[in-house]
């Protein structure tokens, strides 16, 4: 997913606010340990160059202004210190901007005397300047990333006028050149350091962060089978008395001495009763589908001419009556899939149903099934009123119905999270292409059968699991 600056921002702000006062103070925390350690690199930097400078190595080396910055640093670090050791967990109010102004200011120092340093240790082609990398590594993990390029382009402000001054003005040079060999038997460990801490603390975040994901994974799962479970056994028990209802409007319209109006009415609650039941039925489908998504059980072949010319069959009527064109497309080819019965055809009866019903008059729905070496390819192609731009990722969520659909007709909006559940049972995938006003197309993609010749006609091998038997007779309610 792509992120502008302003989300990244947001983002950043929201992660701070939500317990970001402790997560900040942490973070603050170990800045504090770091630059214990800084000052201290600050001042062994001094003592090698009063140690050179005693020695007669060097005739001058300014090691009192090193020692300065380095106490200079450890005294404010001090300083920090003790504000955060009074931090308290009760008084929040206001203290996640106190703690962000600490912070800048901190960076801030750390950024002027480490330039300093630079400048007394070298100039700007010291290898030291990789500790402002550092630094504003730090800034990155402690502030809005805002504030964060603020103190980097404070940084390279600094360091490029640095350099313009070291480069035009010889009375501004570094006052060691000779000491840059020196400094670097300070800067490889910092640099190396460097390295290690940011790569230790980016693969702790991230084993941190799969830790979470993969627990919240597991309970998104354990939720969705409760969920799957619930509709199943709701569906189930609302489907007995619903089918009571509707027979006996059934029998009551058998039975006649209704008025037209009377009439009239009982043929609406029908009507009603149907669809409800309907609905049911997909709702049992998809939740026993899901429920049971990770159990193995036999299947027979299916041929794949066999189940879209039914399929097909079962909706040239009301394509006619509609004045749809619908075709079926394949060749003699006997490809089979292994799956239990109807599955291929419940598939393909969702598939077709949508597209017919979202087909206008004069338009054309073209079925087309072919074997494609390891795999059967099914594809359902309509000129209809097709789904609308950024809802096409949604379509196969359950009860999800575009917008321009819901303004056609009515519907349960499981069609195709079933058949998308079905598809991926059997070990293959579905695609989806539209565009609102020219069509949908949606392929589905197979494993062929190994178990059966070409040609045979191998019937359906029951299932031993009451799951199956389940999925079967939930797939012809269907």
């Amino acid at each position: 997913m792509n992120l502008t600056q302003t989300t990244l921002d947001h983002s950043v702000d929201a992660s701070m606010s939500q317990g970001g006062v402790d997560v900040q103070a942490a973070r603050l925390r170990r800045l504090v340990r770091m630059r214990w350690a800084g000052g201290a690199a600050i001042l062994v930097l001094a003592l090698l160059e009063w140690a050179l400078v005693a020695a007669g190595k060097l005739a001058y080396g300014p090691w009192m202004w090193l020692g300065a910055l380095g106490l200079g640093l450890l005294a404010h670090n001090l300083v920090t210190w003790l504000i955060l050791k009074g931090y308290r967990t009760d008084a929040q109010t206001g203290l996640l901007k106190k703690l962000r102004l600490i912070a800048n200011g901190a960076l801030g120092l750390d950024l002027l005397i480490w330039l300093a340093t630079i400048h007394l240790t070298g100039g700007v082609l010291n290898p030291l300047a990789a500790v402002l990398v550092f630094i504003l590594g730090l800034a990155a993990g402690l502030l809005p990333l805002r504030q964060a390029y603020i103190q980097a382009g404070i940084a390279a402000g600094l360091y490029v006028a640095l350099g313009v001054g070291e480069i035009m003005f010889p009375a501004f040079r570094s006052p060691s050149p000779s000491y840059a060999p020196l400094a670097w038997l300070v800067a490889v460990p910092v640099i190396l350091v460097t390295v290690v801490y940011f790569m230790g603390a980016i693969l702790r975040r991230l084993r941190r962060i799969n830790h979470r994901l993969l627990a919240a994974n597991r309970e998104l799962s354990a939720l969705d089978l409760t969920k799957s479970r619930f509709l199943r056994v709701s569906s189930h028990q609302l489907r007995a008395p619903l089918a009571a209802v509707h027979s006996f409007t059934s029998a009551i319209q058998a039975v006649g001495g209704l008025n037209p109006k009377q009439f009239d009415l009982l043929r609406k609650a029908r009507t009603r009763i149907e669809d409800v039941m309907t609905q049911l039925d997909e709702m049992l489908l998809l939740s026993t589908i899901k429920e049971n998504a990770a159990e193995t059980f036999d299947r027979g072949s299916v041929k794949l001419t066999t189940a879209s010319s039914e399929a097909v069959a079962d909706f040239e009527e009301e394509a006619r009556s509609k004045g749809v064109t619908l075709r079926l497309l394949q060749g003699n080819d006997e490809a089979c899939v292994s799956a239990w019965p109807d599955a291929l055809e419940t598939v393909l009866e969702h598939l077709i149903s949508n597209a017919v019903k979202y087909t206008p008059e004069g338009g054309t729905v073209t079925v087309s099934a072919r074997n494609a070496g390891q795999n059967v390819e099914v594809e359902v192609a309509d000129t209809g009123i097709g789904i609308p731009p950024g809802q096409l990722e949604q379509v196969c969520r359950e009860f999800f119905r575009a917008t321009n659909a819901r303004q056609v007709c009515s519907g349960t909006g499981l069609g195709l999270s079933i058949s998308q559940a079905i598809v991926e049972r059997l070990g293959g995938r579905m695609k989806i292409r539209s565009a609102q006003g020219e069509g949908t197309n949606v392929e589905v993609v197979l494993p062929i059968s190994h178990h059966a010749q070409a040609g045979s006609d191998e019937p359906y091998k029951e299932s031993s699991t009451n799951q199956d038997k389940q999925l079967h007779t939930s797939s012809r309610t269907s």
